[in-house]
Protein backbone atom coordinates (compact mmCIF):
# COMPACT_ATOMS: atom_id res chain seq x y z
CA UNK A 1 0.00 0.00 0.00
CA UNK A 2 3.01 2.48 0.84
CA UNK A 3 5.94 3.31 -1.15
CA UNK A 4 8.55 1.74 0.53
CA UNK A 5 12.00 2.86 0.90
CA UNK A 6 15.11 0.51 -0.11
CA UNK A 7 15.33 -0.78 3.71
CA UNK A 8 11.57 -2.06 2.85
CA UNK A 9 9.65 0.19 5.55
CA UNK A 10 7.74 2.77 4.22
CA UNK A 11 7.77 6.41 5.75
CA UNK A 12 4.19 6.00 6.18
CA UNK A 13 5.17 2.85 8.63
CA UNK A 14 7.87 4.09 9.95
CA UNK A 15 6.23 6.70 11.39
CA UNK A 16 2.52 5.29 12.39
CA UNK A 17 3.23 1.77 12.90
CA UNK A 18 0.68 -1.08 12.24
CA UNK A 19 2.05 -3.39 14.28
CA UNK A 20 -0.90 -3.12 16.89
CA UNK A 21 -4.25 -2.83 14.78
CA UNK A 22 -6.81 -5.53 14.60
CA UNK A 23 -9.84 -4.05 13.63
CA UNK A 24 -10.01 -2.02 9.95
CA UNK A 25 -11.42 1.57 10.48
CA UNK A 26 -12.60 3.12 7.20
CA UNK A 27 -12.95 6.44 6.43
CA UNK A 28 -15.91 7.05 4.54
CA UNK A 29 -15.61 10.22 3.75
CA UNK A 30 -13.55 13.47 4.55
CA UNK A 31 -13.85 17.36 4.11
CA UNK A 32 -10.75 18.91 3.17
CA UNK A 33 -10.48 22.36 3.79
CA UNK A 34 -7.07 24.80 2.62
CA UNK A 35 -4.95 26.08 0.24
CA UNK A 36 -2.22 24.66 -3.18
CA UNK A 37 -0.72 21.37 -0.60
CA UNK A 38 -4.27 20.76 -0.03
CA UNK A 39 -5.38 20.78 -3.59
CA UNK A 40 -2.90 18.35 -4.15
CA UNK A 41 -4.24 16.50 -1.25
CA UNK A 42 -7.49 16.59 -2.91
CA UNK A 43 -6.34 15.58 -6.22
CA UNK A 44 -3.79 12.68 -4.88
CA UNK A 45 -6.12 11.08 -2.14
CA UNK A 46 -9.69 10.61 -4.25
CA UNK A 47 -7.03 8.35 -6.83
CA UNK A 48 -5.21 6.92 -4.33
CA UNK A 49 -7.45 6.31 -1.76
CA UNK A 50 -10.96 5.27 -4.01
CA UNK A 51 -12.56 3.35 -1.24
CA UNK A 52 -13.05 7.05 0.96
CA UNK A 53 -15.13 9.98 -0.86
CA UNK A 54 -13.31 13.36 -0.53
CA UNK A 55 -15.03 16.96 -0.98
CA UNK A 56 -12.43 20.09 -1.23
CA UNK A 57 -13.15 23.50 -0.20
CA UNK A 58 -10.44 25.74 -1.09
CA UNK A 59 -9.44 28.33 1.23
CA UNK A 60 -6.09 30.50 0.26
CA UNK A 61 -7.34 33.94 1.70
CA UNK A 62 -9.60 35.62 4.51
CA UNK A 63 -12.73 34.29 3.80
CA UNK A 64 -16.26 32.91 5.08
CA UNK A 65 -16.85 29.20 4.59
CA UNK A 66 -20.04 28.18 2.49
CA UNK A 67 -22.61 27.65 5.28
CA UNK A 68 -23.24 23.93 4.30
CA UNK A 69 -20.10 21.62 3.35
CA UNK A 70 -20.31 19.97 -0.49
CA UNK A 71 -22.07 17.04 1.88
CA UNK A 72 -24.02 16.83 4.53
CA UNK A 73 -22.14 17.13 7.45
CA UNK A 74 -23.47 14.33 9.54
CA UNK A 75 -21.87 12.34 6.51
CA UNK A 76 -18.01 13.18 7.02
CA UNK A 77 -15.78 11.38 9.67
CA UNK A 78 -13.51 14.42 10.05
CA UNK A 79 -12.45 17.86 7.95
CA UNK A 80 -8.64 18.46 7.42
CA UNK A 81 -7.67 22.16 7.37
CA UNK A 82 -4.53 23.24 6.40
CA UNK A 83 -4.43 27.47 6.76
CA UNK A 84 -2.05 28.75 4.05
CA UNK A 85 1.27 30.19 5.32
CA UNK A 86 1.82 32.65 2.57
CA UNK A 87 -1.16 34.46 3.16
CA UNK A 88 -0.48 34.91 6.91
CA UNK A 89 3.39 35.67 6.41
CA UNK A 90 2.21 38.08 3.12
CA UNK A 91 4.43 38.84 0.33
CA UNK A 92 5.97 41.15 2.37
CA UNK A 93 7.81 38.77 3.67
CA UNK A 94 9.87 38.22 -0.08
CA UNK A 95 11.98 41.67 0.46
CA UNK A 96 13.99 39.51 2.82
CA UNK A 97 16.12 43.27 3.78
CA UNK A 98 13.12 44.58 5.18
CA UNK A 99 14.04 42.05 7.73
CA UNK A 100 16.99 44.07 8.80
CA UNK A 101 14.71 46.72 9.88
CA UNK A 102 14.03 47.50 13.49
CA UNK A 103 10.63 45.81 14.56
CA UNK A 104 9.62 44.51 10.88
CA UNK A 105 10.00 40.92 11.95
CA UNK A 106 7.75 41.19 15.29
CA UNK A 107 5.44 43.42 12.77
CA UNK A 108 5.18 39.88 10.52
CA UNK A 109 4.86 37.60 13.82
CA UNK A 110 1.95 39.59 15.39
CA UNK A 111 -0.13 40.03 12.14
CA UNK A 112 0.36 36.45 11.59
CA UNK A 113 -0.69 35.39 14.58
CA UNK A 114 -3.99 37.55 14.24
CA UNK A 115 -4.70 36.61 10.95
CA UNK A 116 -4.21 33.03 12.12
CA UNK A 117 -7.05 33.88 14.48
CA UNK A 118 -9.31 34.91 11.89
CA UNK A 119 -8.87 32.21 9.84
CA UNK A 120 -8.73 29.27 12.02
CA UNK A 121 -11.99 30.45 13.31
CA UNK A 122 -14.05 30.73 9.92
CA UNK A 123 -12.17 27.36 9.12
CA UNK A 124 -13.81 25.80 12.14
CA UNK A 125 -17.16 26.63 11.77
CA UNK A 126 -18.26 22.83 11.03
CA UNK A 127 -16.39 22.10 13.86
CA UNK A 128 -18.55 24.50 16.00
CA UNK A 129 -21.70 24.41 14.86
CA UNK A 130 -21.79 20.31 14.33
CA UNK A 131 -19.02 19.40 16.31
CA UNK A 132 -17.00 17.66 12.93
CA UNK A 133 -13.87 16.48 14.18
CA UNK A 134 -11.34 18.55 13.06
CA UNK A 135 -7.58 17.92 11.98
CA UNK A 136 -5.49 20.86 11.54
CA UNK A 137 -2.08 20.60 10.13
CA UNK A 138 0.75 23.03 11.23
CA UNK A 139 3.04 24.50 9.05
CA UNK A 140 6.36 22.98 7.41
CA UNK A 141 8.93 25.28 8.71
CA UNK A 142 11.65 26.04 5.64
CA UNK A 143 14.55 23.93 5.45
CA UNK A 144 17.13 26.29 5.22
CA UNK A 145 17.62 29.79 7.50
CA UNK A 146 16.74 33.18 5.39
CA UNK A 147 18.61 35.36 8.14
CA UNK A 148 20.70 37.99 6.40
CA UNK A 149 24.10 36.41 8.77
CA UNK A 150 25.06 33.69 10.21
CA UNK A 151 24.48 35.63 13.77
CA UNK A 152 20.47 36.32 12.79
CA UNK A 153 20.09 32.43 11.90
CA UNK A 154 17.80 31.83 14.45
CA UNK A 155 16.76 34.97 15.62
CA UNK A 156 13.56 36.22 15.52
CA UNK A 157 14.77 37.75 11.80
CA UNK A 158 14.69 34.51 10.80
CA UNK A 159 11.33 32.96 9.01
CA UNK A 160 12.80 29.07 10.46
CA UNK A 161 12.04 31.31 13.91
CA UNK A 162 8.51 32.41 12.42
CA UNK A 163 7.52 29.68 11.67
CA UNK A 164 8.33 27.72 14.24
CA UNK A 165 6.57 29.95 16.79
CA UNK A 166 3.29 30.09 14.62
CA UNK A 167 2.99 26.69 15.16
CA UNK A 168 3.73 26.79 19.11
CA UNK A 169 0.51 29.60 18.41
CA UNK A 170 -1.62 27.28 16.36
CA UNK A 171 -1.30 24.74 18.99
CA UNK A 172 -2.71 26.40 21.97
CA UNK A 173 -5.61 27.63 19.70
CA UNK A 174 -6.57 24.48 18.75
CA UNK A 175 -5.98 23.20 22.24
CA UNK A 176 -8.44 25.65 23.41
CA UNK A 177 -11.13 23.95 20.81
CA UNK A 178 -13.51 21.42 21.31
CA UNK A 179 -12.79 18.00 19.35
CA UNK A 180 -10.07 19.74 17.33
CA UNK A 181 -6.07 18.48 16.77
CA UNK A 182 -3.06 19.46 15.79
CA UNK A 183 -1.73 17.29 13.16
CA UNK A 184 1.89 17.61 12.60
CA UNK A 185 3.03 17.24 8.74
CA UNK A 186 6.38 19.62 9.62
CA UNK A 187 7.61 15.83 11.04
CA UNK A 188 6.58 14.10 8.07
CA UNK A 189 8.26 16.27 5.65
CA UNK A 190 11.35 15.86 8.06
CA UNK A 191 10.91 12.26 7.90
CA UNK A 192 10.50 11.88 4.35
CA UNK A 193 13.27 14.18 3.76
CA UNK A 194 12.53 18.10 3.09
CA UNK A 195 14.82 18.19 0.25
CA UNK A 196 12.98 15.53 -1.23
CA UNK A 197 9.46 17.31 -0.89
CA UNK A 198 9.31 21.11 0.14
CA UNK A 199 9.59 23.56 -2.89
CA UNK A 200 11.43 26.45 -1.70
CA UNK A 201 14.30 25.27 -3.15
CA UNK A 202 13.29 26.91 -5.97
CA UNK A 203 9.75 29.12 -4.41
CA UNK A 204 9.07 30.93 -1.42
CA UNK A 205 9.91 30.38 1.57
CA UNK A 206 6.84 31.18 2.67
CA UNK A 207 4.70 28.43 0.31
CA UNK A 208 5.37 25.42 2.04
CA UNK A 209 4.19 23.35 -0.73
CA UNK A 210 5.41 19.91 -2.51
CA UNK A 211 8.30 20.47 -5.02
CA UNK A 212 7.00 19.15 -8.53
CA UNK A 213 7.20 20.61 -12.59
CA UNK A 214 3.52 20.95 -13.53
CA UNK A 215 4.37 24.76 -14.07
CA UNK A 216 7.01 24.37 -16.37
CA UNK A 217 7.03 24.83 -20.49
CA UNK A 218 8.87 21.71 -21.00
CA UNK A 219 10.82 23.06 -24.13
CA UNK A 220 8.45 24.91 -25.49
CA UNK A 221 10.43 28.35 -24.83
CA UNK A 222 13.84 28.53 -26.11
CA UNK A 223 16.80 28.50 -24.29
CA UNK A 224 20.48 28.77 -24.51
CA UNK A 225 20.45 25.48 -22.27
CA UNK A 226 16.81 23.65 -22.38
CA UNK A 227 15.94 23.01 -18.52
CA UNK A 228 16.87 19.24 -17.08
CA UNK A 229 13.74 17.36 -15.67
CA UNK A 230 13.58 18.49 -11.85
CA UNK A 231 14.31 15.05 -10.45
CA UNK A 232 17.90 14.88 -12.24
CA UNK A 233 18.98 17.17 -9.63
CA UNK A 234 15.90 17.34 -6.83
CA UNK A 235 14.48 14.03 -6.63
CA UNK A 236 11.35 14.06 -5.38
CA UNK A 237 9.33 11.94 -2.82
CA UNK A 238 5.89 13.27 -3.59
CA UNK A 239 3.80 9.72 -3.45
CA UNK A 240 6.42 9.24 0.15
CA UNK A 241 4.99 12.12 1.13
CA UNK A 242 1.58 11.67 0.46
CA UNK A 243 1.28 8.46 1.75
CA UNK A 244 2.81 9.23 4.76
CA UNK A 245 0.55 12.23 5.02
CA UNK A 246 -2.68 10.09 4.42
CA UNK A 247 -1.40 7.73 7.32
CA UNK A 248 -1.11 10.51 9.44
CA UNK A 249 -5.05 11.49 9.34
CA UNK A 250 -5.94 7.62 9.29
CA UNK A 251 -4.25 6.70 12.40
CA UNK A 252 -4.92 10.14 14.36
CA UNK A 253 -8.63 9.57 13.98
CA UNK A 254 -7.88 5.93 15.11
CA UNK A 255 -6.90 7.50 18.54
CA UNK A 256 -9.40 9.74 18.26
CA UNK A 257 -12.16 7.04 18.49
CA UNK A 258 -9.96 4.67 20.81
CA UNK A 259 -9.76 2.24 18.01
CA UNK A 260 -7.76 -1.33 19.44
CA UNK A 261 -6.92 1.36 21.82
CA UNK A 262 -3.98 -0.43 24.77
CA UNK A 263 -5.06 -0.25 28.07
CA UNK A 264 -2.10 -2.71 29.56
CA UNK A 265 1.61 -3.96 28.42
CA UNK A 266 3.31 -6.70 29.69
CA UNK A 267 7.34 -7.21 29.32
CA UNK A 268 8.83 -9.88 29.88
CA UNK A 269 12.79 -9.65 31.25
CA UNK A 270 15.00 -11.69 30.38
CA UNK A 271 16.59 -10.38 26.69
CA UNK A 272 13.37 -7.99 26.71
CA UNK A 273 13.99 -5.62 29.50
CA UNK A 274 17.65 -6.34 29.59
CA UNK A 275 20.08 -8.25 26.88
CA UNK A 276 20.45 -12.10 28.01
CA UNK A 277 19.43 -13.85 30.74
CA UNK A 278 19.62 -12.64 34.43
CA UNK A 279 20.69 -16.20 35.89
CA UNK A 280 23.02 -16.33 33.25
CA UNK A 281 24.55 -13.47 32.17
CA UNK A 282 24.87 -11.21 35.59
CA UNK A 283 26.44 -13.52 38.12
CA UNK A 284 28.58 -11.55 40.16
CA UNK A 285 31.56 -13.87 39.22
CA UNK A 286 30.94 -12.70 35.48
CA UNK A 287 32.38 -9.59 34.28
CA UNK A 288 31.56 -7.91 31.91
CA UNK A 289 28.22 -7.82 31.63
CA UNK A 290 25.83 -6.95 28.49
CA UNK A 291 25.57 -3.62 28.29
CA UNK A 292 22.52 -1.61 28.80
CA UNK A 293 22.93 0.84 26.19
CA UNK A 294 20.98 1.33 22.97
CA UNK A 295 17.84 -0.54 23.18
CA UNK A 296 17.44 -1.67 26.68
CA UNK A 297 17.52 2.03 27.80
CA UNK A 298 15.00 3.02 25.42
CA UNK A 299 12.29 0.77 26.53
CA UNK A 300 13.28 1.57 30.18
CA UNK A 301 12.29 5.36 29.40
CA UNK A 302 9.38 4.06 26.85
CA UNK A 303 8.01 2.49 29.77
CA UNK A 304 7.12 5.54 31.49
CA UNK A 305 5.91 7.21 28.95
CA UNK A 306 3.68 5.05 28.51
CA UNK A 307 2.56 5.52 32.00
CA UNK A 308 2.12 9.33 31.50
CA UNK A 309 -0.46 8.13 29.29
CA UNK A 310 -2.42 6.24 31.62
CA UNK A 311 -0.91 2.31 30.25
CA UNK A 312 -0.73 -0.03 32.63
CA UNK A 313 2.41 -1.88 32.86
CA UNK A 314 3.18 -5.23 34.50
CA UNK A 315 5.68 -7.68 34.45
CA UNK A 316 5.45 -11.34 33.50
CA UNK A 317 8.31 -13.32 33.41
CA UNK A 318 10.06 -17.06 33.95
CA UNK A 319 12.30 -16.22 36.87
CA UNK A 320 12.68 -16.59 40.46
CA UNK A 321 11.11 -13.25 41.89
CA UNK A 322 13.59 -12.73 44.86
CA UNK A 323 16.35 -13.09 43.00
CA UNK A 324 15.21 -10.73 40.74
CA UNK A 325 14.18 -7.86 43.08
CA UNK A 326 17.57 -8.53 44.97
CA UNK A 327 19.58 -7.94 41.66
CA UNK A 328 17.03 -5.52 39.99
CA UNK A 329 19.28 -2.35 40.99
CA UNK A 330 22.98 -3.74 39.67
CA UNK A 331 21.28 -5.01 36.33
CA UNK A 332 18.73 -2.23 35.60
CA UNK A 333 21.76 0.51 35.48
CA UNK A 334 20.96 3.66 35.26
CA UNK A 335 18.63 2.93 37.59
CA UNK A 336 15.75 4.69 35.30
CA UNK A 337 13.08 2.42 35.95
CA UNK A 338 11.96 0.02 39.24
CA UNK A 339 10.13 -2.58 40.18
CA UNK A 340 7.70 0.17 41.87
CA UNK A 341 6.81 1.68 38.29
CA UNK A 342 4.82 -1.78 37.35
CA UNK A 343 1.22 -1.97 38.38
CA UNK A 344 1.41 -6.17 38.71
CA UNK A 345 4.48 -8.25 38.78
CA UNK A 346 4.23 -12.14 37.46
CA UNK A 347 7.84 -13.44 38.08
CA UNK A 348 7.42 -16.72 38.80
CA UNK A 349 7.42 -20.53 36.83
CA UNK A 350 4.06 -20.83 36.20
CA UNK A 351 3.31 -20.48 32.22
CA UNK A 352 2.41 -17.09 31.69
CA UNK A 353 -0.82 -17.53 29.65
CA UNK A 354 -1.68 -17.97 33.77
CA UNK A 355 0.14 -15.13 34.93
CA UNK A 356 -1.57 -13.24 31.77
CA UNK A 357 -4.99 -14.08 32.71
CA UNK A 358 -4.50 -12.89 36.61
CA UNK A 359 -2.88 -9.80 35.64
CA UNK A 360 -6.20 -8.98 33.52
CA UNK A 361 -8.03 -9.78 36.04
CA UNK A 362 -5.98 -7.66 38.42
CA UNK A 363 -6.71 -4.46 35.73
CA UNK A 364 -10.04 -5.45 34.82
CA UNK A 365 -9.34 -5.21 30.99
CA UNK A 366 -9.59 -8.18 28.62
CA UNK A 367 -7.22 -9.29 26.62
CA UNK A 368 -7.88 -7.72 23.59
CA UNK A 369 -6.42 -4.76 25.38
CA UNK A 370 -3.34 -6.18 25.99
CA UNK A 371 0.51 -6.28 24.27
CA UNK A 372 2.35 -8.39 25.69
CA UNK A 373 6.43 -7.99 24.90
CA UNK A 374 8.92 -10.85 24.83
CA UNK A 375 11.52 -11.85 22.95
CA UNK A 376 10.50 -16.18 23.09
CA UNK A 377 8.42 -16.69 19.98
CA UNK A 378 7.41 -19.79 21.91
CA UNK A 379 6.56 -18.19 24.85
CA UNK A 380 4.25 -15.08 22.44
CA UNK A 381 2.94 -18.13 20.53
CA UNK A 382 2.08 -20.14 23.53
CA UNK A 383 0.21 -16.78 24.87
CA UNK A 384 -1.48 -15.86 21.87
CA UNK A 385 -2.61 -19.34 21.28
CA UNK A 386 -4.42 -19.03 25.01
CA UNK A 387 -5.95 -15.50 24.07
CA UNK A 388 -6.20 -14.92 20.28
CA UNK A 389 -7.30 -10.83 21.11
CA UNK A 390 -4.02 -10.33 22.38
CA UNK A 391 -1.14 -8.60 20.93
CA UNK A 392 2.40 -9.76 20.97
CA UNK A 393 5.46 -8.29 19.91
CA UNK A 394 9.35 -8.40 20.88
CA UNK A 395 10.62 -10.47 18.64
CA UNK A 396 13.22 -7.23 17.06
CA UNK A 397 14.28 -5.10 20.30
CA UNK A 398 15.06 -2.89 17.39
CA UNK A 399 11.36 -2.55 16.91
CA UNK A 400 9.66 -2.56 20.38
CA UNK A 401 10.04 1.12 21.58
CA UNK A 402 9.30 2.64 18.34
CA UNK A 403 5.94 0.19 18.04
CA UNK A 404 5.43 1.05 21.51
CA UNK A 405 5.63 4.57 21.53
CA UNK A 406 4.27 5.78 17.99
CA UNK A 407 1.49 3.30 17.21
CA UNK A 408 -2.00 4.89 17.14
CA UNK A 409 -3.62 2.00 19.57
CA UNK A 410 -0.92 3.70 22.48
CA UNK A 411 -1.95 7.29 22.07
CA UNK A 412 -4.92 9.31 24.14
CA UNK A 413 -6.81 11.96 22.12
CA UNK A 414 -6.55 14.27 25.01
CA UNK A 415 -5.21 13.89 29.04
CA UNK A 416 -7.99 13.96 31.84
CA UNK A 417 -7.58 15.59 35.26
CA UNK A 418 -5.79 12.53 36.34
CA UNK A 419 -3.09 11.94 34.21
CA UNK A 420 -2.68 15.99 33.95
CA UNK A 421 -1.80 16.93 37.47
CA UNK A 422 -5.70 17.96 38.27
CA UNK A 423 -5.53 19.32 34.91
CA UNK A 424 -7.71 18.59 31.67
Amino acid sequence: MFEEDRHGMSTAEFLFPSDLEVTEKKLNRVLLVGSCLTALYFEQFKTRYADTAFDYIPYNFVSVLPQTPPSPVESYDLQYVQIPLRTLLSDRVIEGFHFNEPGFAETVLEDARNLLDVMLSAALVYNKSHGLLTFVSNFIVPQMSSASSLRGKGSNRDLVYIVHQLNDYLSQRVDACENAYVLDVDSVASAVGKRYVLDDIVYFYSHGGVTFQDWDDFGSIARNEPIPPLETVYPIKRDEFLDAAYRQIVTSYRTVQQVDQVKAVVFDLDNTLWRGQLAEHYRPDTQPWPRTDGWPLGIWEAIHYLRARGILVAICSKNDYETVRQRWDDVVNPKFVSLEDFASLKINWQPKAENIAAICKEFNIKPKSVVFVDDNPVERAAVASAFPDIRVIGGNPYLTRRVLLWSAETQIAQLTASLNGGKT
